[in-house]
């Protein structure tokens, strides 16, 4: 999966700021954990298309939603 070619990006550690992504266009983001190492992590979705067509390949790497869809 490519990170940017899907209008998703990973954020890892949750880092990015929220009005910056919503300036370049990612409206979304939802909040996961990875078992392996229990890392908070954040995916960005530019709309809600992307979000439906990368949650099940997100979840397939392992990441366990932690929070529900938000809207930057």
């Amino acid at each position: 999966m490519g990170q940017g070619s899907y209008m998703v990006l990973p954020d890892h550690g949750r880092k990015f700021d929220r009005a910056r992504m919503r300036d370049i266009g990612f409206t979304l983001y939802q909040d996961f954990t990875i078992e392996d190492d229990n890392q908070e992590m954040r995916w960005w979705f530019r709309n809600v298309n992307a979000w439906k067509a990368r949650i099940e390949r997100i979840e397939a790497m392992g990441y366990t939603a932690s929070d529900k869809l938000q809207i930057t």
